[in-house]
């Protein structure tokens, strides 16, 4: 199972042989790591690989799934390859009324500032795993709107905004609307509404005949605040903060995919 790409490195899950697989595609470097004790095989699991800024040789990875004590409770723990080990297990509790939280596998990770963003199964909330204090946690989504959407549609993705903050990109139907994540003086996180998007017009999409099959989001470009949506009459990437769009291909049935940012020379 692909659970994500960053810094030129990718991560594996081979779940049936309780092990990760970190593989730069480049040089073709393998690393086999065995998943810590403490997490269940039974819910869905996740993570995500980072490479350190300025070494070539060591990265960091983050598994994230449910306590093989108690399934209510997600918990994560962070390799070192300088140190070969794996760090004590940071713990976090369902919300109330959430009687099971788990990670939805189906949405990479998202980094943003100095911690990790995934999205819990039902999209009830956001798992938040910070890299500084190796702590876990988990954010409510913003009012009533978590609750009327549809996991299986996946039309919430987590995102950053162009200031380097959290934000939440809702798909309701062809209405985008785009949430930025604010910090209250107590430390707690509020949501603003920032802008709705009428995604028809902007694409010029015929909404009676979309209407057959709902645009869904198949993917995010955190660098470049980028998302990638599935429609009736092709593939789109759309830029979220300056709203330019452009048609990659047409659909051919359904494909996972995924966006790899990179960095090149200008004029090479």
């Amino acid at each position: 199972m692909f659970l994500g790409c960053r810094h030129g490195l990718m991560l594996i899950l081979h779940m049936s042989q309780l092990q990760l697989l970190v593989w730069d595609p480049v040089t073709d470097d393998q690393h086999r790591l065995d998943i810590p004790p403490g997490f269940s095989t039974n819910f869905p699991a996740s993570g995500a690989v980072l490479g350190d800024a300025g070494d070539d040789h060591n990265f960091q990875v983050v598994f994230l799934g449910n306590s093989d004590i108690q399934h209510t409770q997600l918990v994560a723990s962070l390799y070192s390859s300088k140190t070969g080990v794996w760090g004590n297990l940071a713990t976090a509790s369902a919300l109330p009324g959430n009687f099971s939280t788990w990670v939805y596998p189906r949405m990479l990770a998202v980094m943003v500032g100095g911690s990790l963003y995934w999205s819990a199964g039902k999209f009830l909330a956001i798992i938040e795993f910070d890299l500084n204090r190796q702590s876990l946690a988990l954010i409510p989504m913003p009012g009533e709107e978590a609750l009327t959407a549809g996991m299986d549609n996946a039309i919430i993705w987590i995102t950053s905004t162009e200031s380097g903050g959290l934000g939440l990109f809702f798909l309701l139907k062809f209405s985008a609307r785009l949430w930025k994540a604010r910090t209250n003086f107590d430390g707690a996180i509020s949501w603003v509404l920032e802008r709705t998007i009428a995604l028809d017009k902007l694409l010029s999409i015929n909404s009676e005949e979309e209407a057959k099959s709902r645009p869904s989001i198949v993917g995010f470009a955190k660098d470049n605040t980028v998302v990638l949506l599935h429609t009736y009459i092709g593939i789109f990437m759309v830029q979220l903060e300056s709203l330019q769009f452009k048609e990659l291909f047409k659909p051919n049935g359904w494909h996972a995919y995924y966006l790899l940012e990179g960095v090149y020379t200008a004029g090479i």
